[in-house]
């Protein structure tokens, strides 16, 4: 039996504090239970990597952002349905086109953009080699994948202002996506703003960008509201997701950095094996979220009392489970 102490501890709120290593808390609710219903969050947290697949794959529990998610008390309402409308929210075989015609793409893209890529870096360090020191997150990685983003989506945001207003509003339209809004209403309204103004513009002169490519697929995209949702979408996700990984990869690799040089002279695919290795043990996204689309009882496939609600939210720990 668990005492009301152990489970208050045991909690997504514990979980959400800044853990220098959180994987000792991670151990603990498998432990207990890896599939475990948080009672001040009232959602389920899933540690275990075997329950983790199985949720992932099971029909019954939606990343529908728009359709349980439950509506916000702050006044995120709208923001949450722009960005709720994005088609990687969708499941089965709608979101699986989706996902592989932005894989398809973005792989092209990046490819024709190697050199400005390489560029932005080059520029970035320039700027900051004078003062000796950085913090590797807010001074180099977010900015450089900020400008990259930008760049595959084919924004060309010349004004160094309207760059950093801008990088803070995309940080914001990721807490919404991940269902914990916080900031200034306003600056939504600025992102979403913008960024339809920039689609219209594409429509009128396309180019060989994601945004471009978007608008060339009607079928997967169905309107200009999709095409702005997943833009947004991509506009956070690509950058996000890469500052976070920067960061945690570079702090991963720095104690072992003169091993690994030496390494990397006699296997010149070590740099994938390492980006593929920090993937898995810090994934820039620490868990994502699904929702029951109706009841769902687990007790029989993962022993415990697992009956899990319809419209009940929960959330998969990917760097438990992958750890």
């Amino acid at each position: 039996m668990i005492s009301p102490n152990e489970k208050q501890r045991l909690s997504f709120s514990a979980l959400k504090r800044g853990h220098t290593d959180p994987h000792k808390l991670y151990d603990e609710l498998r432990t207990t239970d890896p599939i475990y219903y948080d009672v001040l969050s009232e959602c389920w947290l899933v540690t275990g990597y075997a329950e983790v697949i199985a949720l992932l794959e099971d029909e019954r529990f939606t990343s529908d952002l728009g359709t349980y998610s439950p509506q916000s008390a702050m006044g995120w309402d709208t923001a949450q349905d722009i960005v709720g409308r994005s088609i990687f929210f969708k499941d089965g075989e709608e979101h699986d086109r989706a996902n592989q015609y932005l894989l398809k793409h973005i792989a092209q893209t990046a490819k024709r953009l190697t050199s400005d890529v390489k560029t932005i870096i080059a520029q970035r360090f320039a700027t900051l080699a004078p003062q000796g020191s950085m913090d590797i997150v807010k001074d180099f990685a977010s900015t450089v994948s900020f400008a990259v983003t930008l760049r595959i989506l084919g924004i060309d945001m010349q004004d160094p202002q309207e760059f950093q207003r801008f990088l803070g509003y995309s940080e914001t339209i990721a807490d919404i996506a991940s269902g914990y809004p916080v900031g200034n209403m306003q600056d939504i309204t600025a992102i979403i703003t913008y960024m339809r103004q920039q689609v219209s513009l594409k429509q009128q002169q396309p180019g060989e960008d994601l945004i471009s490519a978007f608008l060339a697929a009607p079928e997967i995209f169905n309107d200009q509201d999709a095409v702005l949702s997943s833009a947004i979408m991509l506009l956070t996700a690509g950058h996000v997701t890469t500052k976070k990984l920067i960061g945690t990869g570079t702090a991963r690799i720095l104690d072992r950095w003169p091993q690994l040089q030496a390494e990397y002279a006699s296997n010149p695919a070590l740099y994938k094996q390492i980006c593929e290795e920090v993937l898995r043990m810090s994934p820039p996204t620490r868990y994502i979220a699904r929702w029951a689309c109706q009841d769902a009882d687990l007790s029989v496939q993962f022993p415990g009392k697992h009956k899990i609600r319809r419209g009940q939210k929960v959330l998969l720990f990917l760097e438990a489970a992958n750890y």
